[in-house]
């Protein structure tokens, strides 16, 4: 492997390995691949409650269990720094259980969002073992990646395109972006074994029919390619006009145009776009949250709202919007400066990076946030513990291994 000695010498001067380091890595690990089966725990239920609310109920504890688990472990001051936005946002968004009305909805979104904050602490608690601690856990990603993708084939194959017998093909495409990024980072600055699941998942995201992963995919493998550099600049033209050719090649796919030129249409930038009832979920939470801008409708009111509006519409499929009619400007405020915040401790661990491993890390964080921008746009992507475990543990382990630790915290 490359940068081998490099590699040696910075671990041995970064942070002692933890005693318990190892088991740290497996038990994330074991919730990585857990998340792996994305939307398949709805289908299952113990007593009347869905395996996957048991389990985002139960994920939390073991989280902040590892995070917790420093001991004498140098930790980076900068978990610090980076996290308090987030957790101020956990706080806020529990007051609102005080004043406001209590919901299922609204206790679920809270248990997701502490869900995401232990998950960004105990990447840390891993990131501090040093590179090879975090490359560990990231192989978790991979065997979570082949399971997700052999359960959603299986239920393609057995029912079709948009199914959901066994998994969902939303829920799909969400995770397996998560696990494309990890991918293409590996393809980036480790080695080329990452494109054979790559391609998988790609092939996988386009059966889903989800446009912005679809857009989202394409964007993961151009970038994970491009090299910045003004005398690579033809590579970066071909490899943006190869993107646009297979887009134009997609939408030609049946089940794909439909998506843009059926039911509620809207011309966007001179083309036509399905919005999937978007438009008015969006212009109806709007006119809702501009009624308390200051304090937000409380925890799960924008669910109540189009449960109320559209009987099963569920989410409103904006997360900014979502953040804003629930906690108001402020809320909205802190989930932006807050995710803001851990990418620019991303960027600027990629440019001090010495070793192979530490860059990818942080190019796979780095990707992961565009991902999870992209999809707030169009779905609510921090509603579902699938998603910001594994989010939040890669976002945690390039902060960890941002900055050089100091230790005594």
């Amino acid at each position: 492997m490359r940068d081998v000695k490099q590699f040696a010498a910075v671990s041995a001067v970064s942070v002692s390995r933890p005693a318990n380091g190892g088991v740290a890595v497996l038990l994330c690990g074991l919730i990585v691949l857990a998340c792996g089966t994305t939307s398949l725990p709805m289908q299952l239920s113990v007593a009347g409650v869905s395996a996957l609310a048991i389990f985002t109920i139960l994920v939390p504890a073991p989280l902040l269990g590892t995070a917790l688990s420093w001991h004498r472990v140098a930790v980076s001051r900068h978990a610090l720094l980076a996290t308090p936005l987030l957790l101020l946002l956990v706080l806020l968004a529990g007051s609102s259980l005080v004043w406001a009305p209590r919901t299922v909805a609204g206790l679920q979104s809270l248990t997701v969002l502490i869900c995401f904050c232990a998950a960004i602490l105990a990447g840390v608690r891993i990131s501090v073992a040093g590179p090879r601690s975090s490359v560990g856990l990231l192989w978790w990603f991979q065997a979570a990646g082949w399971l997700s993708a052999v359960l959603f084939g299986a239920s393609v194959l057995i029912d079709g395109l948009e199914a959901e017998s066994i998994m969902g093909p939303r829920p799909f495409a969400m995770f397996a972006l998560l696990v494309m990024a990890w991918n293409m980072a590996r393809v980036r600055y480790l080695d080329r074994r990452g494109w054979p699941q790559a391609a998988l998942l790609l092939l996988l995201i386009i059966l889903s029919v989800s446009r912005m992963a679809i857009a989202e995919a394409m964007g993961l493998i151009l970038l994970s390619v491009t090299s910045f550099r003004l005398r690579d600049l033809p590579k970066v033209l071909v490899g943006g006009l190869l993107v646009v050719g297979l887009a134009l090649s997609l939408y030609q796919f049946p089940p794909i145009r439909s998506q843009f030129g059926n039911g509620d249409v809207r011309e966007i930038g001179g083309v036509e776009v399905n919005m999937a009832g978007r438009n008015l979920m969006w212009t109806l939470a709007f006119a809702s949250a501009v009624e308390a801008p200051l304090t937000g409708k409380g925890l799960g009111s924008s669910q109540a709202l189009m449960d109320r509006a559209h009987q099963r519409a569920g989410h409103v499929h904006n997360e900014y919007l979502r953040f804003f009619h629930d906690h108001g400007v402020p809320g909205l405020a802190l989930l932006i400066l807050g995710l803001t915040v851990l990418a620019g401790w991303s960027i600027r661990g990629l440019r001090k990076a010495v070793t192979s491993e530490e860059k990818a890390v942080h190019f796979a964080a780095l990707l992961v946030h565009l991902v999870l921008a992209g999809q707030m746009l169009t779905a609510n992507p921090l509603q579902y513990v699938f998603f910001v475990v594994p989010a939040g543990l890669m976002f945690g382990m390039s902060l960890g291994l941002t900055t050089p630790p100091r230790s005594g915290v």
